[in-house]
């Protein structure tokens, strides 16, 4: 039962008065039984030579000083009552059982208080050899001189007078409890011990090294050494190699039991009257000589087992210490490899990211140089397939009322084109809702979801599985959308940097913002406002960029203007307002636009004149053909704000080789012969330096 500072003091001292109680009881019982242990040698000898001193170790002695190294003074009241039992079982005198328990008690509490005055632990005894040859030292210097001593004197204080009776038993004495101590002690010590600690406990193979000590000793010590012609002293060292072996290659408990066992083996023949001891004397005689003998043997074993125990030990030591080491060096190894590794990561990060700097830097300098769109966007794909080279990417572009468009990427992949197709097959009003519509982001969603389930075949899923699609932001209050599409070269492709694919897709938004806003401009810049056409400054330069690019080897490149002037037109606008005239003008100029469809290039240059330009062959009849196509477009009947308007153009034309003639000059030419036609009455074609063409009436 565990007691704990929680328990009260009420229940605290009777729990420690049974504790002591059931500890002194089982001393004193193991204390006991040693001393009936010890006189079984008396009754083992042959009648004719019994002796009732003959005793060749004192077993309570190595029993007390076992339980004392291992559990303290708390034992000295167990040891003290099982000594005076034995003494009492003896018939010792009185002054004999009255203090030779106080001397037996005395005796292990010596040793076990030198040890603690010398800072060493009495578990640790074996520990070291040092620590060996301190308890051997304290040991004899107790037992010898204390414990031999007087208790020589209190059994029989005549055999002071006596020297020789006194050396001799003060020698069995002495011997007695220091081979006790030796054989027995250390023996019940380390099995105590191996309670403790199960990895000291004695192994299968030690228990096999202990019965053959036995036999071999139970054979040296017997009868049968005789016939051989072996009973004599020195016999007795062939047991010696056995404890050395033992000492120097097996554990402290494994030889402590191994001598323990041969010492008994040896002390029960030789009381019995057999072997080389029995044979040497008389009873008095080989007591000594087999305490002797036990005192030497297991003295070897101890001194070698300790300094055994302290190799290991030290060897332990260097092992924790070596494994330590190798855990040390394994660690740094890891985190320097793993530092190693950051590192690389860190310079492979920094290249990556000096790369896109560079790559995004390029295409800044050919936004602020004025590059085209799709050179850019080219630019931003090449970029993007350097830094990501598993990977192929594509630009898709959707602006109003047109269908979606691959603007840049690899003309080879073909699941680009097959991605723009399934998007082009939704429209807003797929996904409209009763609420008012979606998102662009949720709308761009669906139409992304719906790509990539309306594949055709297993082969266009597995294209359009591929792709992965962002949309990129645009800056605009226009309806165009842009996409950037990431597609793996093959389906082994690890996954693309998302934050860099994020990166291009803002980079490829900023120049579709600003590439649109240019062309805003632009337009805004060539383009009459109200009406939609070109302006003077877009007139002059759409004819350049016509001219520059026509071949040269095709015959004559003439350039031909016509120049519209609205009859009346004034009148209107004065009348009627100029709201009414400003939508005159915007019907009139969709008809013209709608009338010259692609034959060439349109120009309000202000007011209510018109200029259209014709870059060909020089054939007058046909500007003739396109000049009365622009009357007819004129002459139906129009209402506006409930008033029915009718307007005519006047018409000149003039002709010139854009190679000698400049365009503004063939322009005044042109508005020389519209001013001829007006000066006529209007409503008519006129060439310059020519006479009229024809003549058309208003209906």
């Amino acid at each position: 039962m565990a007691i704990s500072d929680e328990t009260s003091p009420n229940r605290r001292w009777p729990i420690l008065s049974l504790r002591l109680l059931a500890t002194t009881i089982g001393v004193a019982a193991l204390q006991f039984a040693g001393v009936i242990a010890t006189g079984l040698f008396v009754h083992l000898m042959p009648a004719e030579t019994a002796w009732g001193w003959w005793v060749p170790l004192w077993i309570p002695a190595g029993t007390a000083m076992a339980l004392v190294l291992c559990f303290g003074p708390i034992v000295a009241p167990g040891i003290w009552l099982g000594a005076l039992l034995g003494e009492l079982h003896f018939g010792s005198p009185l002054l004999a059982w009255t203090m030779l328990p106080l001397i037996n008690t005395l005796c292990p509490i010596l040793v076990y208080w030198g040890l603690k005055r010398l800072h060493i632990q009495a578990s640790e005894f074996l520990s070291t050899t040092h620590n060996a040859f301190v308890f051997l030292a304290l040991m004899i210097v107790v037992e010898a001189l204390f414990c031999a001593t007087v208790g020589s004197v209190l059994l029989d204080p005549t055999i002071v007078t006596d020297p020789n009776t006194f050396f001799l038993r003060w020698g069995r004495w002495a011997l007695g409890n220091i081979s006790a101590d030796l054989v027995v002690g250390v023996a019940l010590f380390c099995l105590i011990q191996s309670v403790r600690r199960p990895h000291e406990r004695p192994r299968l193979a030690s228990w096999i090294v202990i019965v053959a000590g036995v036999i071999g000793a139970a054979f040296l010590f017997s009868d049968w050494t005789n016939r051989f012609g072996l009973a004599f002293l020195p016999a007795s060292f062939a047991l010696f190699p056995l404890a050395v072996w033992s000492g120097l290659r097996q554990r402290q408990s494994e030889t402590a039991l191994l001598v323990m066992a041969i010492a008994l083996t040896v002390s029960v023949s030789t009381a019995m009257g057999h072997g080389i001891f029995a044979a040497a004397g008389p009873p008095k005689l080989n007591s000594l000589v087999l305490q002797a003998f036990l005192f030497a043997f297991s003295l070897t074993a101890f001194l070698l087992s300790a300094a055994n125990g302290e190799r290991l030990s030290v060897n332990r030591k260097l092992e924790n210490m070596l494994d330590a080491l190798d855990l040390l060096v394994a660690e740094r190894t890891a985190a320097l490899n793993a530092a190693n590794d950051q590192l690389k990561a860190e310079i492979k990060d920094g290249r990556r990211t000096s790369a896109i700097m560079r790559g995004h830097s390029h295409i800044m300098q050919m936004l602020a140089k004025g590059a085209t769109r799709e050179a850019m966007l080219e630019a931003l794909v090449c970029e993007f397939r350097r830094i990501e080279p598993q990977f192929e990417a594509a630009i898709l572009l959707r602006s109003e009322s047109t269908e979606w468009r691959v603007v840049a990427g690899p003309s080879s992949a073909q699941a680009f084109a097959l991605f723009a197709r399934r998007l082009a097959q939704t429209t807003r009003e797929d996904y409209a809702q009763s609420s008012g519509g979606e998102t662009a982001p949720s709308l761009m969603r669906k139409r992304l979801a719906h790509a990539f389930s309306v594949g055709s075949n297993a082969k266009d899923e597995a294209a359009l599985a591929a792709i992965h699609a962002l949309t990129i932001p645009l800056g605009l209050d226009d309806d165009d959308e842009a996409l950037f599409c990431v597609r793996g070269k093959d389906p082994a492709s690890r996954g693309y940097d998302v934050d860099f694919v994020a990166d291009t897709a803002r980079l490829a938004g900023i120049v579709l913002t600003h590439t649109h806003s240019m062309d805003r401009l632009h337009h805004a810049a060539s383009h009459d406002f109200m009406t939609g056409l070109l302006n003077r400054h877009g007139f002059f330069e759409q004819i350049g960029s016509l001219c520059e690019t026509r071949p040269g080897t095709q015959g004559p490149d003439t350039l031909t203007m016509l120049f519209i002037d609205l009859d009346g037109f004034k009148a209107i606008n004065d009348q009627l307002g100029h709201e009414i005239g400003d939508r005159l003008l915007i019907e009139i100029a969709q008809r013209f636009k709608e009338t010259l469809g692609h034959d060439g290039p349109i120009c309000r240059l202000g007011g209510d004149e018109f200029v259209v330009a014709l870059i060909g062959d020089g054939d007058a009849r046909k500007a003739e053909q396109i000049a009365e196509r622009l009357i007819l477009a004129c002459q139906n009947t129009r209402t506006l704000e409930n008033t029915r308007l009718r307007v005519t153009p006047s018409i000149g034309i003039a002709q010139g080789n854009r190679k000698t003639r400049s365009p503004s000059a063939i322009l005044d030419q042109a508005d020389a012969a519209m001013y001829a036609a007006k000066r006529e009455g209007g409503d008519r074609i006129r060439l310059f330096e020519s006479a009229p063409l024809a003549s058309a009436a208003i209906a």
